[in-house]
């Protein structure tokens, strides 16, 4: 069979205006991945990590 290489789907796709204090979900959704691999969000190159008090949450799900 042939080799499946992963995909990836983000949402939004598109450019986003929010302002301070709004929510904005972001998915990203995966197929053909290893369970070793990880996604991994990141914002002006520092990783984002989970932060209840700024309403930061991470789901992880497989």
């Amino acid at each position: 069979a042939p080799l499946e290489l992963p995909s990836f789907q983000m949402t939004p796709s598109q450019h986003q205006i929010v302002f301070q204090g709004d929510s904005l979900p972001f998915q990203c959704m995966a197929s053909f991945v290893d369970e070793d691999m990880q996604v991994l969000w990141y914002q002006d190159g520092k990783m984002v990590e989970p932060d209840a008090t700024q309403g930061i949450y991470i789901e992880k799900s497989m």
